[in-house]
């Protein structure tokens, strides 16, 4: 009788842990991606010998997981450089998540900064903007002839993290409602690279239709924004970036798949675009050509993953500008 009402209490205890806290799920998410999505080109081998990467590099930070990687070009670079952030619902992944895109973007010519960045529920919105903006004024410091152009770029939670980094430095009354330094000149944003991001914050857990999914999803927000009932927050709707697109955005590459991601957020936010006439190049595929997953465009051994490469790196060719710099 005692054991068992020893493992009723333990049970009981564990239920309401995960009932009144976001951490149990979380740290499930944060497991789902330890590995990454990405699988590598045919071509990667060959890619990877005209690539140099300067791994677990430091950034000045007042939150943990403050490291970044640059993967440069062993040939002469372009501008602009890349700095990408990775995605991982907020809780998760890791700045290697990125290593195979990085070095097919760094084999091609352009510099990429992979960053890391605290991750909740440890580390709570806006912590990640907040570190882009500490890397960047640390890459300034130390790459500052490099950083007339750049581009900011996402991945998933990452892309939602990038585009609503980029309007804080384009918008002052934006940035000082969330508390993010402005430190890029406007003139110095070339661009944004957004892969299969929630850009409208407060639809996060709208990924799936599948009940366990939208739980985790709803858990994810909840440790990232710090409230159980955060979709009514007033900084998730600031957060939500579709509506607070301005009009000098930068030119965007814009792409998802179309099976359990977040294609609606991406067709949303095209529309803003055209309304605002911002120059974008969107890739979105039709269910009947393909069954297209969230991340799809890291699985770079399928065709439509390499079909969106090679159109990225038309995008990036209308905006770069040769150069012989290096990092």
């Amino acid at each position: 009788m005692k054991k068992w009402l020893l493992a009723s209490g333990a049970i009981i205890a564990a239920a309401s842990y995960c009932y009144f806290s976001p951490k149990p799920a979380a740290a499930l998410i944060k497991k789902a991606f330890e590995k990454g999505l990405a699988t590598p080109p045919p071509a990667f081998s060959d890619w990877q010998q005209r690539v140099t990467v300067q791994r677990d590099l430091s950034y000045p930070s007042r939150y943990l997981q403050h490291t970044f990687d640059i993967f440069s070009p062993n040939s002469s670079a372009r501008t602009p450089v890349i700095l990408w952030v990775h995605g991982g619902a907020y809780v998760g992944g890791d700045k290697r998540d990125i290593d195979i895109y990085a070095t097919s973007l760094a084999a091609h010519g352009y510099h990429v900064v992979s960053m890391n960045y605290a991750l909740a529920p440890t580390a709570q919105y806006p912590a990640p903007l907040h570190q882009v903006a500490e890397l960047y004024t640390y890459l300034q410091q130390h790459y500052a002839h490099l950083l007339d152009n750049i581009i900011i770029a996402g991945d998933s939670a990452g892309a939602q993290i990038a585009a609503q980094f980029i309007i804080t430095q384009l918008d002052t009354s934006y940035a000082e409602r969330i508390g993010i330094p402005q430190v890029i000149q406007p003139t110095q944003l070339r661009g944004a690279i957004l892969c299969c991001g929630p850009y409208d914050l407060q639809q996060l857990d709208t990924l799936s239709d599948h009940p366990l999914l939208a739980e985790l999803l709803q858990r994810a927000g909840w440790a990232y924004m710090g409230k159980r009932q955060w979709k009514q927050l007033p900084r998730t709707k600031l957060a939500s970036v579709i509506d607070y697109i301005p009009s000098t955005f930068p030119a965007t590459f814009l792409t998802d798949g179309n099976a359990h991601t977040f294609t609606s957020h991406a067709l949303a936010l095209e529309k803003k675009f055209q309304t605002l006439q911002i120059p974008h190049t969107t890739v979105l595929y039709d269910e009947q050509e393909a069954q297209l997953f969230h991340e799809y465009q890291f699985m770079m051994d399928t065709p439509h993953a390499m079909q969106t490469f090679q159109a990225l790196l038309s995008f990036l060719a209308t905006i770069d500008k040769p150069s012989s710099h290096s990092l």
